[in-house]
């Protein structure tokens, strides 16, 4: 199935009414989602072969806060999705799950100052360590493996409650959507290399954008920059802005904002009930759809999308290229589930100038691996 240039492919065994929270299981490119049911029970689930592999009871309350809205809970799985995080949006406690045994790992408590105003702040690092929050104004690192703290204990003094954290690309920023009295939201970026190495006894964020509300989307574009809405005013418009540490934000233009800012390699996708596909490089806007894209599975490449109230996978090929040869290559590689027939694909693009991680991806299939590989897919179906 095709809509508005999305390629869809049906989910089995699972109703949208049975999930309230949706999050991607690992960074591989298999189907694999974490979703926690309106009853608490947070499963693992392969939508494409309907596959349930993970179940816990969540030990902490999932019933929403009073005067909050959206999802009760945040998932955060590790990259190779051994672990996985659960927290109380709005509320104090968490939980990290080893996927294999079904256990808590470790417990996560964060103190009761405004916590229903912004999200629980977690991030995992690695599959090891996990950046939490442990006061309105403090963070911390913890080694799942050990439970040790990693960060100085030391008293602090930031006046700023962080929300929601994401992750540079390349593991050596994290951005944060929180805020600070009267109330305003504030935006933000923080180095992990000198709070880590302790010369530091706190994050330095360099805060870029101001706006009326907070906890809003957040997208690395590479490990200097990020892109994130704001708005101020009662009908003021949202704005687009991307931002750099230390540097002024600059602002794109106005933009319908959406739940949430991915990256798609070369396209950053705004997810919503009205979803937009723009450039990375400039972020201008390529596409714009009535599409509910509920999130994102990086790995797969792949977004979950409610139409209809039923739920579909859906993906985005890449931009037209001019490389015919390169075009049929993989067209005929989507038939042939070789190591070899990937390799030579994978020689061609190189051979052209084209390597990194999509190389990588048709490198790391092992033969006869017969999983999905959205690089040929994409190949395969780009316009001349």
């Amino acid at each position: 199935m095709a809509l508005s240039g999305w390629t869809m492919r049906a989910v089995k065994g699972v109703s949208a009414e049975d999930f309230d929270v949706w999050s991607p299981a690992s960074g591989d490119d298999r189907s694999r989602w974490f979703a926690v049911t309106p009853a608490g029970v947070l499963q693992g689930l392969e939508l494409v072969t309907g596959e349930r592999f993970f179940e816990a009871r969540l030990p902490f309350s999932s019933e929403r806060v009073e005067g909050t809205t959206g999802s009760t809970v945040m998932v955060k799985a590790s990259p190779s999705g051994r672990s996985v995080a659960v927290a109380q949006r709005y509320g104090l406690e968490g939980a990290v799950f080893d996927v294999e045994s079904g256990k808590v790992v470790c417990s996560l408590l964060r103190d009761g100052d405004n916590e229903e105003h912004c999200s629980f702040p977690f991030v995992f690092l690695d599959d090891r360590r996990l950046l939490h929050s442990i006061a309105w104004n403090a963070l911390c690192v913890t080694d799942l493996q050990t439970g040790q703290r990693l960060t100085p204990e030391r008293e602090v003094k930031l006046d700023y409650f962080y929300a929601d954290l994401w992750l540079s690309p390349g593991g050596t920023r994290v951005a944060s959507a929180g805020w600070v009295w009267h109330p305003v939201g504030l935006v933000g970026a923080f180095e992990l290399a000198p709070w880590l190495g302790g010369a530091v006894d706190e994050p330095t964020v360099h805060l870029a954008v101001e706006s009326e509300p907070w906890d809003l989307p957040v997208c690395w574009l590479d490990d200097d920059e990020y892109a994130t809405f704001a708005w101020w005013g009662k009908a003021g418009p949202w704005k687009l802005f991307r931002c750099r540490a230390g540097e002024a934000a600059v602002e794109v233009r106005e933009e319908s904002a959406g739940r949430e800012l991915v990256l798609r390699r070369d396209e950053v996708l705004s997810l919503g009930k009205v979803s937009t596909a723009m450039g990375r490089a400039q972020l201008e806007k390529r596409w714009e759809g009535a599409l509910d894209l509920l999130a994102w599975h990086p790995g797969a490449q792949e977004a979950l999308l409610l139409d209809g109230g039923a739920l579909h996978l859906a993906a985005r090929p890449r931009p037209a290229t001019d490389d015919l040869d390169v075009r049929r290559l993989a067209q005929a590689t989507l038939g042939d589930a070789s190591a070899e027939a990937r390799s030579v694909l994978a020689d061609a693009l190189e051979q052209r100038g084209i390597g990194g991680a999509e190389v990588d991806h048709l490198r790391s299939l092992r033969p006869h691996d017969h999983r999905r590989c959205h690089v040929i897919e994409d190949l395969a179906a780009a316009p001349g």
